[in-house]
């Protein structure tokens, strides 16, 4: 009786409940994300893996990165963590007491960590072909508790291998690839209600979440117009590219890791991305410098009222010197930016972002920061 009259009251006072609605995508690059989010024009390596296959012929050179580690937290988190731990260890009603009591209440908590050994061969046969090979682990999660005593879980666990191929075309000016992964994923996207709570939910992947096996890919091409410049420019670009082709239900294979979980996990959505680049000359210490204006996501129906600003992405990158990158952009209307260090075997590089949580961007920023390291061959 107790749990009732406490839900009833929760209900009634219950204000700004506010939706998490993040456009989920299996891998994100930090190169990526220190450039607004582009890589319809601007994916190198692991982006292009992930992204535009056809940019996978733009790799400098071949590499075999032998470990390659991501970590992502936003800046709730920070302040949360070990408060946000309590509540992922609680059930029932203490889940929301817990939340309460640390002052969580409508804070987003986001993580993120990826590994992504792999190898690229820009050239295996000859200039004109390019491959590419990786094996996925990547956890990610948006837990918010709202004041109706509720919580808004995404979390997703993706793991597999992912190939991708590309070839020139067109005197080298247009470039075609297409990329091909399968993906073992065990999910949840989904609000669990006070009365779930009240009955003894748990915020774990293995209460809420389903598991399956799905078959999924990108199609992209990249094209260097053959323009005559003038002196301030060096080259133009433009892209496209068709991500998760086939949607995947993950239905493919029927096999349960997990006994007891029964249901499917969210599927993926297919989505369209387009773009277009400039590439400017070297000028004093600013070398191989570029900036992208990309619309992605598009078609994407994962849900339906994202407002097409919450599609835009534009960025770019300069070396200042031989082993550091200079990158700026905007994601979603927020501004962002990142470095990275280039020397030999280790690769390091860090950026922040703002990721627009609601339907359209100025609702509800969630400030990100991510590192990834790598060692290379």
């Amino acid at each position: 009786m107790n749990k009732i009259i406490l839900l009833f009251c929760l209900i009634l006072t219950s204000q700004n409940l506010y939706a998490v609605q993040e456009i989920i995508k299996t891998y994100r690059g930090v190169r990526s994300l220190g450039m607004g989010g582009t890589f319809v024009t601007t994916g190198l390596y692991d982006d292009a893996l992930f992204g535009n296959p056809a940019t996978q012929l733009e790799d400098p050179t071949w590499k075999v990165s032998l470990l390659n580690v991501t970590a992502e937290i936003n800046s709730n988190l920070v302040k949360d963590l070990q408060k946000f731990q309590e509540v992922t260890k609680a059930q029932g009603s203490e889940v929301f007491t817990k939340a309460t009591d640390g002052g969580l209440i409508g804070r987003n908590e986001h993580v993120r960590v990826s590994m992504l050994p792999s190898f690229y061969a820009p050239r295996l046969f000859g200039d004109n072909v390019g491959f590419a090979f990786g094996l996925l682990a990547n956890l990610q999660a948006n837990i918010m508790i709202r004041s109706d005593a509720s919580a808004i879980a995404q979390a997703y666990a993706d793991a597999g291998p992912a190939f991708g191929f590309a070839m020139k075309f067109l005197d080298d000016t247009l470039t075609v690839g297409i990329n091909t992964r399968v993906l073992y994923r065990l999910a949840a996207d989904q609000n669990i209600s006070a009365v779930q709570f009240l009955a003894g939910k748990k915020l774990s992947l293995t209460s809420i979440g389903g598991q399956g096996i799905g078959v999924d890919g990108d199609v992209g091409g990249y094209y260097k117009l053959p323009l005559a410049l003038p002196f301030f420019l060096r080259q133009i670009s433009v892209g496209g590219s068709v991500n998760n082709v086939v949607a995947t239900k993950f239905n493919v294979i029927q096999k349960k890791l997990i006994q007891k979980l029964e249901s499917l996990p969210p599927q993926n959505y297919r989505s369209y991305g387009v773009g277009a680049r400039v590439d400017f000359p070297d000028v004093f210490i600013l070398r191989d410098t570029h900036w992208a204006v990309e619309m992605l996501d598009i078609g994407y129906l994962g849900n339906k009222t994202h407002s097409a600003w919450k599609r835009f992405h534009m960025g770019g990158e300069t070396r200042l010197i031989k082993f550091l990158l200079v990158r700026a952009g905007f994601n979603q209307g927020y501004p962002g930016g990142g470095l990275g260090v280039d020397i030999p075997i280790l690769k390091i590089d860090v950026a922040t972002y703002g990721e627009e949580l609601g339907t359209n961007i100025g609702q509800l920023q969630d400030r990100r920061y991510v590192a990834r390291i790598s060692f290379d061959i």
